[in-house]
């Protein structure tokens, strides 16, 4: 039977924290207080037994409850666990005494039910998307819409589901700057009232008042209310907290303790021995004394190790039957892990259930956060094309000031209107009423001169912002006045069109706008043509010794052009692509490099072999690609990802998806492989440096804080280094919680009898170090093998670890005793230009800034590029495999080059 059909049936959670009285029995009152007693107490008073072992863990801290009767004197085992609200199971000659239940994590939840627990606001935007165009004339008319108008039953059911918890709270309105009046506790609509409401959408007139000293800082007020009384309904269900059932899905139940499925057979020979159980005191010791008796390799994992186990009766079992006896103990089974076996919680990791049910909530999240912005641009795209009233006050907007509203340059059509005025724009009327609030305003915050408490005085010498903001009104015959539900509802995110309806229109008015300015052009004379860039792109490069550029020639023919090409510009280094996609292309007569090598001389330009040791591509060999907590490879791991956070974020064009597929850096073939080719080339008469791209797989690059982790693609879960990391910690890497933003539902949902907060803080830095030396001491095999035809070290060029953006480089690492170069700030955490060249320059002796091939797109982008260079570089290198430049390219600039008449460089 499914535990999850099971699940329902239970009506209270036991865990090991505390003992409960069975169900069906009555409270007991048993008089005064009594000293507590535990449950390995009341073990140890029971008549001892000649040939049954008796096993519990953690029993010295299970109390029995005040309330319950104590066990009868003469009570036995079976008698003392149902007393505490456990189980008594016998396995052969050990009598297990374990907690009743076990919590499971629902690891195949099918397809989720993105609507399900929606938010109140997302609700509301559906229903705005499913209206017709005369529901939306109601909506946004004097009458309003009711229930009653809704036709469809998927128009009913999210009218009611903006009301989840069937209540609304609500505080009565003031508007001006306070805009509420606190009442304790709170008046509330019943659903029947709300129900029986009206809901209005219309728009408010609002304004912001620059701080004295701060104009860009501002607080808003609206007109005060007058006439019927207004309230604001609080809060509004966000959809988030701790659920059992997340869309559509129970995801963690509370179910019958059983044993579960193992990856460890026990019906062996080898497990019929004895277990001599003298001086066992905790998990730990037990595992280890039947693992050496029985010649298997096993361990307990952390959570369970130090726990302490009870045993009574004899001092010997067989190991079957203490094996089976301890799992149902703890909850839980013995996990392959390579040759060896651990005791955890469930044959799959923690981490990776708790990455599934992120997939899960992924899934729903982008299944609905597609169909609600596709919901709100239709009423953003409605709204843009119907008329709608707008509440009359003190403040309201007049039709001149709608117009210069609409015509801001910012203002997408059927989104909130606002502008930037001066006070003498009002209306006499408005600016009445502004003064007058500032007045009173200013009267209670006086000045001050505390740094620590600065004045928030207000100020109508410089501009204020006039907006008319939409505004959802329920009118309700259960109050005499107007419900505002702005802020239960969401109103402005639910109204502020999707990132794809901003683009399209920035785009549509982006064209328009060209199309004026190209007109525009046309009309005037002729501009005078650009200084020529060849003698300034000359003169640029003179400032760096060392000018290369990345290229994959795969012929000798191609290599022969390249090169003319590469000295035609002024380059002096061709770094050639020898390995790659874990192939090497140095087959063919000749091959590359020595073609390279043999065309290079007299030509001025240096060969740099390059190598990619770590991205093996679509044909890497399963048993090298390196795994996810999913066992997903990085290609898959990284296109969900990147689909994820196209749809989440609603980018308006989808990115392309990562496609490299990295191997494992502790996989011996892909050392030996790359170690080998490293050795061959660098001992080949004419090279001199050899370079190698290779920056930290996700996952490998502890300590950098520029790596997104949120989507839980992190690298490193193979069975070498899982194994590795379980010898050496006595935990398995994939019961560790994924790096992943699982939503605060998910993020709920662990196992409560799994959990120990000190070991996983500590243990995820612990394998974050471990990955991160694997791929050290990776890296250090490939500088060992780095060695001139004279036995010479030379070192490698590696790009800095951690570089993003326009912050890369390249430095020469040649003491495997000294850290990998790497970044050390970036533009958001104190870095710029200078400061990046100044902390390459401390790391390496020879560091180059590295560029995109797009930077040659043209010779101007290439200039920019190379003027905006700091001192302290001892040059510059261009990778043409990373962007959209070509052989084309390079033609192009060369043509341009050569072309261009001779003229002075400009100064400066």
């Amino acid at each position: 039977m499914s535990y999850f059909l099971v699940a329902s049936l239970l009506l209270c959670v036991c865990d090991s924290a505390q003992a409960i009285i069975p169900e069906g029995k009555p409270p007991f009152i048993v008089g005064p207080a009594r000293d507590p007693l535990t449950l390995e107490q009341a073990l140890k008073k029971a008549p001892p037994s000649q040939s049954q072992v008796t096993l519990a863990v953690g029993a010295e801290g299970l109390y029995l409850p005040q309330e319950a009767p104590l066990p009868a004197s003469e009570a036995r085992a079976p008698s003392i666990a149902a007393a505490f609200g456990f189980l008594a199971k016998d396995f052969h000659d050990v009598t297990a005494i374990a907690p009743a239940t076990m919590t499971v994590l629902n690891t195949n939840p099918g397809k989720p039910d993105p609507y399900d627990g929606m938010p109140s606001s997302d609700a509301f935007k559906m229903l705005l998307g499913a209206l017709s165009d005369d529901q939306w004339k109601l909506l946004t008319g004097k009458r309003g819409l009711s229930v009653s108008d809704l036709v469809t039953e998927e128009q009913k059911a999210l009218y009611r589901a903006m009301f989840p918890d069937g209540v609304v709270s609500f505080i009565p309105r003031k508007g001006g700057f306070a805009q509420f009046a606190l009442v304790e506790p709170p008046p509330k609509l019943e659903m029947s009232e709300l129900l029986s409401g009206r809901l209005r959408l219309t728009r408010r007139t609002e304004i912001s008042i620059p701080i004295v000293g701060d104009p860009n800082t501002s607080i808003g007020a609206s007109a005060p209310v007058t006439g019927a009384p207004e309230f604001a309904a609080l809060g509004g269900n966000s959809g988030e907290g701790p659920h059992e059932k997340v869309y559509g899905a129970t995801l963690r139940a509370t179910v019958p303790n059983v044993l579960k499925k193992s990856d460890l057979s026990d019906e062996g020979d080898a497990f019929s021995a004895a277990i001599d159980l003298t001086n066992v005191s905790t998990v730990g010791d037990l595992v280890t004394r039947i693992g050496v008796a029985t010649h298997t390799e096993l361990y307990a994992d952390g959570r369970y190790e130090k726990q302490r186990v009870t045993l009574l009766g004899p001092q010997s079992a067989r190991a079957r039957d203490l094996l089976r006896a301890l799992a149902l103990c703890v909850r839980g089974t013995y996990r392959k892990v390579g040759p060896a076996y651990v005791l955890t919680n469930d044959l799959r990791g923690s981490g990776t259930r708790r990455m599934i049910l992120t997939r899960f909530a992924q899934q729903a999240e982008m299944e609905r956060k597609a169909a609600i912005a596709a919901a709100g641009d239709r009423a953003i795209q409605r709204r843009a094309t119907s008329e709608e009233t707008m509440l009359s006050d003190a403040l309201t907007m007049t039709d001149a000031q709608k117009k210069a509203a609409l015509a801001e340059p910012g203002y997408i059509p059927g989104a909130d209107l606002s502008s930037r005025v001066p006070l003498s724009a009002l209306t006499p009327g408005q600016q009445q009423l502004v003064q007058s609030l500032v007045r009173d305003w200013n009267d209670t915050h006086k000045v001050s001169t505390d740094p620590q408490n600065p004045s928030t005085r207000l100020t109508t010498e410089t501009t204020i912002w006039l907006s008319a903001t939409s505004t959802v009104l329920l009118d309700t015959e259960a109050l005499h006045g107007t419900v505002v539900m702005d802020s239960y509802l969401g109103v402005q995110e639910a109204l502020r069109p999707s990132s794809k309806l901003q683009e399209e229109f920035w785009q549509k008015r982006g064209r328009a706008e060209a199309q004026k300015y190209q007109e525009e052009q046309a009309a005037k004379p002729a501009a005078p043509a650009p200084p020529p860039p060849a003698p300034a792109l000359k003169a640029a490069f003179a400032h760096f010794g060392r000018r290369a550029v990345i290229a994959q020639p795969r012929t000798a023919a191609e290599v022969d052009h390249l090169i003319s090409q590469v000295k035609a510009i002024g380059f002096n280094e061709l770094w050639l692509d020898v390995f790659s996609q874990g192939q090497s292309h140095l087959s063919g007569s000749p091959d590359i490099l020595t073609e390279a090598l043999a065309k290079a001389q007299g030509a001025g330009v240096s060969i740099v072999p390059i190598l990619t040791p770590l991205d093996w591509g679509a044909d890497a060999p399963k048993e090298l690609q390196d795994r996810t907590l999913l066992g997903e490879n990085s290609a898959q791991a990284g296109a969900w990802g990147q689909h994820y956070q196209d749809v989440a974020n609603q980018n308006s064009e989808t990115m392309e998806a990562p496609s490299e597929v990295f191997v494992s850096p502790a996989a011996p073939m892909v050392a030996d492989t790359v170690t080998n080719l490293i050795a061959h080339i660098s001992a080949t008469p004419g090279v001199g440096a050899v370079a190698v791209r290779a920056k930290a797989p996700l996952g490998y690059e502890w300590g950098n804080p520029f790596q997104d982790r949120t989507l839980g693609y992190t690298l490193g879960f193979t069975e070498p280094l899982r194994l590795a990391f379980l010898r050496s910690r006595h935990v398995d890497p994939i019961d560790m919680d994924p790096d992943a933003d699982a939503g605060p539902a998910v993020s709920a949902l662990f196992i409560p009898e799994f959990r120990d907060y000190a070991l996983e803080g500590a243990g995820r830095p612990q394998w974050d170090e471990y990955l991160a030396a694997v791929f050290s001491d990776f890296m250090r095999r490939l500088l060992a093998s780095a060695k001139s035809d004279a036995g010479r070290p030379l070192g490698l060029l590696v790009p800095a670890q951690g570089s993003v953006w326009d912050t890369g480089w390249y430095g020469l690492w040649e003491d495997p005793q000294k850290p990998l170069p790497r970044i050390v700030t970036a533009p958001w955490n104190g870095g710029d230009a200078e400061r990046t060249a100044v902390d390459a320059s401390k790391q390496s002796r020879l560091n180059l800034k590295a560029f995109s091939g797009d930077v040659t797109d043209s010779p101007t982008q290439l200039l920019e590029a190379l003027q905006a260079m700091k001192p302290h570089w001892d040059g510059f290198v261009i990778d043409l495999t990373d962007g959209n430049a070509n052989d084309a390219t390079l033609a192009a600039l060369a043509k341009s080059l050569h072309s261009a008449p001779k003229t002075a460089a400009p100064k400066g």
